[in-house]
């Protein structure tokens, strides 16, 4: 699928169109990735802790 661009300008558009929702894509990502994270490190402090309760 070819796609017909009147201009370097116009061809330069669409370009910067695609990088910015590719940063979009990995910020979005990114923090995802920080969220899940951030859970599994709860849960590794909590069981942390209630291991030292138990003792």
């Amino acid at each position: 699928m070819a796609l017909a661009l009147r201009s370097p300008h116009e061809a330069s558009e669409r370009v910067d169109l695609l990088l910015s929702h590719a940063r979009v894509g990995a910020q979005l990502g990114e923090r995802s990735l920080q969220r899940g994270l951030r859970v599994f490190e709860l849960a590794l402090i909590g069981e942390a802790m209630g291991r030292l309760q138990t003792k």
